[in-house]
């Protein structure tokens, strides 16, 4: 029998080691059920589409005292910011004139907040890793993969592109070609499915995924 989440009916609590094979986080609490077959779908659907993905995770955070109508929709925006500077890179011919492989945009994101007044985001982000084999130059302006990342979350929170609000690890960048195993990329994911930390009301839904 499935056990329901008491702080939202409609999920279910997941407390396996592993989902379809692949080992998944042991954190207190457990995990949401749903969001674990989002993650694995998002990733299925990438590897369908590409012999050979790049993901990354990243966080996302917001200045202290940023106001509620800039929170509200701060991951649409970015999402939507990420998605166009990509498509945008795309259309770019190389030195030899012919276009780069085209990046698609997959993400599964997570809304968290523990102590804090305001929550951050957990990303997975995914595409075409023919295309991209890491973020490039940790450096703000050097038009690399980072770059856009920050670009795009200042953009969504309405910041000059000076300071980063943006975390990221360099263990948290995966290569994975298909029918390869990624263990360690759903190992990675399954952080952002974890029930601790989720705000089930709050700013509107707690996790979210590329639709295909």
């Amino acid at each position: 029998m499935k056990t329901r989440l008491t702080t939202n009916r409609n999920l279910t609590l997941y407390t396996n080691h592993t989902y379809k094979g692949m080992p998944v986080l042991g954190i207190h609490g457990g995990m949401v059920e749903e969001y674990l077959a989002k993650l694995h779908q998002t990733i299925e659907l990438a590897l369908q589409q590409h012999s050979k993905v790049f993901a990354i995770r990243i966080n996302l955070n917001f200045p202290v005292g940023t106001p509620p109508e800039v929170v509200e929709g701060a991951i649409k925006r970015f999402n939507e910011a990420l998605k166009y500077q990509l498509t945008a890179i795309s259309k770019i011919p190389n030195s030899s004139g012919r276009l780069p492989h085209k990046l698609s945009y997959r993400v599964v994101w997570a809304r968290e907040r523990v102590e804090s007044d305001l929550p951050h985001y957990h990303l997975l982000i995914i595409t075409n890793g023919n295309a991209i084999q890491s973020v490039g130059q940790y450096e703000m302006g050097s038009g690399s993969i980072y770059d856009c990342i920050i670009w795009s979350w200042n953009s969504a929170i309405y910041l000059p592109n000076e300071t980063s609000y943006v975390n990221f690890s360099r263990s948290g960048e995966f290569i994975i070609k298909r029918g390869q195993s990624y263990d360690d990329l759903f190992e990675a994911g399954s952080y952002l499915c974890k029930v601790y930390s989720k705000e089930f009301s709050a700013y509107g839904n707690s996790f979210g995924c590329s639709r295909n």
